[in-house]
């Protein structure tokens, strides 16, 4: 399961008060109450909730996936920002291996991550492009 967040201005002022809590409490004695209950977080959860404070903090929208977990195509393309039918015409385009469960395509995140990293090169070779070409009709500033 992928699970987005899209973080309010109320979490990002929870979140710099968890910065400043995880601050002044480092090592293994973070702790989390919540009612009665006292739970002693573990380090790696320490530093997942580090890594995700400053993204609550800036209101970015994140997510979290599964590194074997196959995704949906609109699991994808919600990751990317794509509509449903476009990621799959990108999907051919550039070539990337999806697996076929029945008839519904499911797709890595690996791959995902291919397919977007294929997009930003194509993306800064037609910046490049279109530099050169002002720059040889001299309507570069």
């Amino acid at each position: 399961m992928t699970s987005f967040i899209r973080p309010s201005a109320r979490d990002a002022k929870v979140a710099t008060a968890m910065k400043a809590a995880l601050e002044d409490n480092q090592g293994d004695k973070v702790k989390l109450v919540v009612g009665e209950t006292e739970v002693q977080l573990t380090p790696r959860i320490v530093e997942i909730m580090t890594t995700s404070i400053p993204l609550i903090q800036s209101r970015t929208m994140f997510g979290f996936a599964a590194e074997e977990k196959l995704l949906t195509t609109q699991e994808a393309a919600d990751l990317l920002g794509y509509s449903r039918p476009t990621l799959i015409k990108l999907l051919d385009q550039y070539k990337i291996p999806v697996s076929k469960v029945g008839r519904h395509r499911k797709i890595t995140f690996e791959n995902l991550d291919e397919l977007r990293m294929a997009r930003r090169q194509d993306t800064m070779r037609f910046l490049h492009e279109m530099a050169d070409l002002e720059h040889e009709l001299g309507i570069d500033e």
